[in-house]
């Protein structure tokens, strides 16, 4: 495994990294072996979205027990759960009291990333980066030492460029993959699976995308990239993410691509530091990490 420095943080984080999405209704057996396969592999990151429960993250807690010490954690501020369902939130107090419990049940005192989670709207992020949002919470954390690193998650180019100018963001985590890269910059999620949206675009890389790339290069922000299989839109043998099933989305080419294909392509783009890509068994893991041995 390769590792790379988080912009100008230094944070050395593998080259491939572990989203615990796809772990949200597993069991603490599961959880353990996909957790455990990727730390013996070389992987030292895990994003750690908020679970729809509790007794998730007391199972995510538990898988994590004994390892804390090797690996790097991002946890989400901004996002919780009611009735066991995500939901965006901006308010201060339940966006403390998520953060507060998510650090109780992993059994940890800090995260390594605090990632103020799903900012795609201008109104997000004026709650988030106005004198009444919840980043003086966030700042407070970094300064307690309860996080190392701030960052924000978007599915737009303009979100991410507005952080990098409030100068408080280390890390930007941002879709990247040989689909979602044709698309305009400030396409949203919801446009990101509709299958329309392919209709209408040329097969190139778009510009604004390719600049915000380029930007965190130049100023030391690191790119975290999410998404790199398309939700499993690139890949053979169907989707990653079962609401995507029956939407009559492909490869916008008309073909599919392997994993190695699709890490490869993410790591060859300016800026980025970790291709994070989700995984739901131990047997997923095979092929985002079949990259490290993959013939150049």
């Amino acid at each position: 495994m390769n590792y790379r420095k988080l912009g100008k943080i230094g944070l050395e984080i593998s080259e491939i990294s572990l989203g615990c999405v796809p772990l949200n209704d597993a069991d603490v057996q599961t959880m353990r072996s996909v957790v455990s396969k990727a730390v013996d592999c070389g992987i030292n990151y895990l994003d750690i979205c908020p679970f729809p429960s509790p007794e998730a993250r007391d199972r995510m807690g538990s898988a994590l027990k004994g390892i804390r010490d090797k690996i790097m954690i991002s946890g989400h501020y901004g996002i919780t759960w009611k009735n066991s369902e995500f939901f965006k939130t901006r308010q201060p107090n339940l966006c403390k009291s998520s953060f507060e419990d998510l650090l109780s049940r992993l059994h940890t005192d800090h995260v390594d990333v605090l990632m103020l989670s799903w900012i795609d709207k201008d109104e997000d992020f004026e709650d988030a980066f106005s004198e009444k949002g919840y980043l003086d919470y966030a700042l407070k954390l970094k300064r307690e030492g309860k996080a190392r690193v701030l960052a924000l998650s978007t599915h737009r180019t303009s979100i991410a460029k507005k952080a990098i100018r409030s100068g408080h963001i280390d890390a930007i985590m941002f879709p990247i993959n040989p689909a979602h890269d044709l698309l305009p910059g400030d396409f949203g999620l919801k446009e990101m699976w509709s299958s329309e949206t392919y209709e209408q675009i040329s097969i190139s890389p778009t510009m604004e995308r390719r600049e915000l790339y380029l930007q965190c290069e130049e100023e030391g922000i690191g790119l975290i990239a999410m998404k790199p299989f398309a939700g499993g839109l690139l890949l053979h043998g169907g989707q990653i993410y079962p609401f995507l099933e029956g939407k009559g989305l492909e490869h916008p080419a008309g073909m599919a691509l392997t994993p190695v294909q699709c890490v490869s392509y993410v790591l060859s783009q300016p800026g980025v530091v970790t291709a994070l890509g989700g995984c739901g068994t131990a047997e997923e893991l095979d092929g985002p990490l079949a990259y490290i041995t993959a013939s150049s």
